[in-house]
């Protein structure tokens, strides 16, 4: 579940919701998450193999950090590795067949938007007025992320941004070309959830 975290080799676990004075923060993926889905779709370019010191060096990324992650992401059946000299990882499915929630759990296990949501003491836990709708919000999250698969975030990239509307049922999606802005909307109410994502 995407959150706030640090920038640096071992990002921590933190709150959703920031309380630093005078400084706007939003919801976004955590540091180790990103150079997952880097380092994933780097993999899916071509057939070659590539070394964790390649991926590190082409990303500017800390390479004892991306070793544990690619250890993480091989256990989770991502992707597989062949030693020797001329060894590297390769990925064990294709793009399409890999989701951005799968990542996520690969590498940092579920994660639920709001602390209490995993059990975690709150103060405000029973006069909470907004406990039900982080639930339903927590709920349309892992619906997108689970929707979205690496070689949609790749066209997403490509193209600027693109409309997405997810099947509330089946949790399909269907991807349209028009480009959109910034801010992710709710579309319509009472059916498919379309979200408007810019990447």
């Amino acid at each position: 579940m995407p959150k706030l975290c640090r920038t640096d080799e071992e990002p921590r676990r933190t709150s959703v919701l920031d309380g630093t004075p005078g400084k706007e923060r939003t919801v976004r993926l955590q540091k180790d998450v990103e150079y997952g889905l880097i380092s994933l779709m780097a993999l899916g370019e071509g057939e070659a193999l590539m070394s964790a010191a390649e991926l590190a060096q082409r990303f500017s990324i800390p390479q004892s950090l991306l070793a544990k992650l690619l250890q993480r992401l091989q256990k989770a059946g991502l992707i597989e590795a062949e030693r020797g000299a001329r060894g590297g990882y390769r990925l064990l499915r294709p793009l399409e067949g890999i989701t951005v929630q799968g990542v996520v759990e690969a590498i940092r296990g579920p994660e639920p938007l709001a602390p209490c949501l995993d059990g975690e003491p709150c103060a405000q836990f029973d006069s909470c007025t907004i406990r039900h709708g982080v639930v339903t919000l927590q709920g349309l999250f892992q619906q997108l992320l689970n929707s979205l698969s690496l070689a949609q975030l790749a066209g997403l990239s490509r193209s600027g941004g693109l409309a997405l509307e997810l099947g509330a049922a089946e949790g399909a999606t269907a991807v349209s070309g028009a480009s959109v802005g910034r801010s992710g909307r709710e579309k319509r109410r009472g059916g498919p959830v379309a979200a408007e994502v810019n990447a």
